[in-house]
């Protein structure tokens, strides 16, 4: 009698046992389901980057060393960054001070970089459309 109820009692064990690890396996490709959803995020040289998502679903964000300011370590040459801009096919973003492209938002900040601490300057985020 006592064999009859162990093996009951060891095929239900199993049985859920597989039911848990249903529900793990259905967990983690809902985890990868949503990780697909996210953006793809790179910090690179815009000379590297290659996009192979679709135009109306690319957003390009760049925040290059500002025009005459001091340089960083490797060089920009901004007529260069212009010209890549305005040959994308899909919306581009740039923070600087200044930029020949429409201006979409203005913040003030102090420039941490003077003397007296107390002077301000506006950072800017510029918008290229190409279907505008």
């Amino acid at each position: 009698m006592k064999s009859k109820v162990k093996k009951r009692f060891d095929l239900q064990n199993l049985e859920r046992l597989q039911n848990l690890e249903r529900l793990q396996h259905l967990e983690r490709l809902q985890h990868l389901e949503c990780l697909q959803q996210f953006p793809i995020i790179t910090n690179k040289s815009y000379k590297d980057v290659i996009i192979t998502t679709p135009p109306n679903e690319t957003i390009i964000y760049l925040d290059p060393p500002y025009k005459n300011t001091a340089e960083y370590q490797e060089k920009l040459d901004h007529d260069e960054l212009f010209e890549w801009i305005h040959k994308q096919k899909c919306k581009v973003y740039v923070s600087n001070y200044e930029y020949d492209l429409p201006l979409v938002r203005s913040i003030e900040k102090r420039v941490l970089l003077s003397s007296d601490k107390t002077q301000k300057k506006s950072e800017n985020l510029y918008l290229f459309d190409p279907n505008k």
